[in-house]
């Protein structure tokens, strides 16, 4: 039987916040449950280990989680649950690429055991048909030989920061999430080829550092909330396709102009009213889509 040390009782918890955590512990527990024979099935290295984990878990969960340290002790069982899952598909990892599966986080626990193994990944996805993704540990910044990542339909609210230190990623894709921000400092990443975070409801703005892209090729926002594109969007030279349908924008930028190479440009359903002149002077434009705005007329040119 697995031990763990007891942490001291805080002082003054609210109750509000006690029920929030719970509620959250639990229904990280349900997925875990419901899963449970999908990922013995799939005939993990440690599945000795992670069963006793599991019984574990259940101890915890059917516990009286109003005392905080039966919430303390189940979150340190569900930390080790994901840690040893992710361990164990990390030792199957084949071409430097993994996709992690049956997670409800990527956790610190994992980073501390595992970090020469999780070193030299260049491929990293998080698939939401198999996965339950609320939380990504830091130390995601420490994966420095990365050039992919892909975490899809899940449920994460924000990227931590320190994904700017990911400066050999050429492809990163958050789709159908639950986004609200980005890093600021997004022009770390130099070598990013393709970015796409559509499908994520509640992303309204994008951060500056997005134009500092140079080598940017393809840019998916498509099914956000945003109500414009950065100003100076033009700055990204080797942009080739913009898709951003379904948002709320209102006008483009005057330095699309500058997209010399642009080929695909989609902005079906949004809330443009007319459209700028200088899209007369993108050689290169092969697609547009402006269906589902309030377009009345159009340049002569």
């Amino acid at each position: 039987m697995e031990e763990f040390k007891p942490k001291s009782k805080p002082n003054n918890v609210p109750a509000s916040h006690i029920n929030i955590v719970k509620a959250a512990l639990l229904e990280e527990y349900q997925f875990f449950v419901d899963s449970k024979k999908q990922i013995f099935s799939e005939s993990l290295p440690n599945a000795l280990a992670l069963d006793t984990s599991f019984s574990m878990m259940e101890q915890y969960a059917s516990a009286d989680l109003n005392q905080i340290e039966n919430i303390v002790q189940l979150d340190i069982i569900i930390e080790r649950v994901n840690t040893r899952i992710a361990m164990s598909y990390l030792n199957m990892v084949e071409e430097h690429e993994v996709e992690l599966k049956f997670l409800t986080r990527v956790p610190h626990m994992l980073f501390k055991l595992h970090i020469n193994k999780l070193k030299i990944l260049k491929k990293l996805v998080l698939n939401g048909d198999n996965c339950k993704i609320i939380h990504m540990s830091p130390e995601i910044g420490s994966l420095i030989n990365l050039k992919e990542l892909e975490i899809g339909g899940c449920f994460m609210t924000q990227l931590p920061d320190e994904i700017q230190n990911l400066e050999n990623l050429e492809i990163l894709k958050i789709r159908h999430n639950s986004i609200q921000r980005l890093p600021e400092n997004l022009e770390t990443l130099s070598e990013l080829i393709e970015l796409n975070i559509s499908h994520n409801p509640g992303l309204k703005s994008l951060p500056q550092g997005l134009s500092q892209l140079k080598n940017l090729q393809k840019l998916s926002v498509d099914h956000d909330d945003l109500e414009y594109l950065p100003e100076d969007i033009g700055n990204l030279t080797e942009l080739n396709e913009i898709v951003a349908d379904h948002n709320h924008i209102k006008e483009l930028p005057q330095s699309i102009q500058n997209l010399k190479k642009l080929k695909i440009l989609d902005l079906h359903d949004n809330d443009l009213r007319q459209l700028p002149a200088q899209l007369n002077q993108l050689p290169s434009l092969e697609y547009i889509n402006f269906s589902g705005n309030f377009i009345k007329e159009t340049p002569e040119s």
